[in-house]
């Protein structure tokens, strides 16, 4: 991700202002044409350095990775060994994090739909109903989270009383 957004930036960098503005292209110069090009077509260049590119590098990337990177995998069985300290067994089928990080995502966002939409003049039925919208919809994984998580706890209780 990291090198797909610095590419991404650095390529639009460098094609904004490296050649659309830059005062030394003047008339007669070699890029004088592909300056002209991207000075008229602003919109069209951003589009396709701000989302084609990073989709098709991610694309590629899917596409030609190995395998499991060493890092993602140790930081992988860190998080299950945390959680299975935090709960007293060794094998926790559902991790509720990043339930909630979208959850409380969700409810941020909703927040701030809000604020828009009491402080707004314009659309504001149609900001407040979004808003509303996406803190229901945070109510709702929080619901989910909290169902699961009571079900495994109810699972553990009956598995340790049978053994």
């Amino acid at each position: 991700m990291v090198i797909v957004a610095l590419t991404s930036f650095g390529i639009g960098l460098m094609l904004r202002f490296g050649f659309a503005v830059n005062p030394l292209i003047s008339e007669g110069h070699r890029f004088w044409n592909f300056a002209q090009f991207l000075s008229e077509n602003a919109k069209n260049v951003e589009v396709l350095v701000g989302v084609i590119l990073p989709l098709l590098m991610l694309f590629g990337f899917e596409l030609f990775k190995q395998g499991t990177d060493a890092g993602a995998a140790n930081v992988e069985q860190w998080i299950k060994e945390q959680h299975a300290r935090e709960l007293g067994h060794e094998n926790h089928g559902f991790d509720p994090f990043p339930s909630r990080m979208v959850m409380w995502s969700l409810f941020a966002m909703g927040a701030w739909m809000g604020l828009l939409g009491i402080l707004g003049e314009e659309g504001r039925t149609v900001v407040l109903s979004f808003a509303a919208f996406l803190v229901l919809l945070g109510t709702v994984i929080r619901g989910v989270i909290s169902r699961i998580l009571t079900r495994e706890q109810g699972a553990e209780r009956s598995n340790k009383g049978n053994a």
